[in-house]
């Protein structure tokens, strides 16, 4: 993945609303579609806002273990670009 983007940001106009036991919906208006994730997949999308993906996998890892590993890195990195396969966010 970051052999080909090197930053990520919101796409335009999702918007993002609290639900029930600690989970979010985003919804993204141009796809029409509604897309539930938990408080660490909210905290890793607030940090997709136009910096390196490196660091939003490195600041995403301190979400899952406190430090990185290898592991936290590769579920960051997964559910960055199951974003981007939503059209959540945009990687260039």
């Amino acid at each position: 993945m970051t052999e080909f983007f090197s930053f990520v940001s919101k796409a335009e106009k999702i918007r993002c609303r609290p639900e029930e036991a600690g989970n979010h919906l985003l919804y993204n208006p141009r796809t029409d579609l509604l897309h539930i994730v938990d408080l660490r997949g909210k905290q890793i999308f607030d940090l997709c806002d136009g910096r390196a993906i490196d660091d939003v996998v490195r600041e995403g890892c301190a979400l899952f273990e406190g430090t990185a590993s290898t592991v936290a890195a590769q579920q960051v990195l997964d559910f960055l670009c199951a974003l981007k396969r939503r059209d959540l966010v945009v990687m260039r």
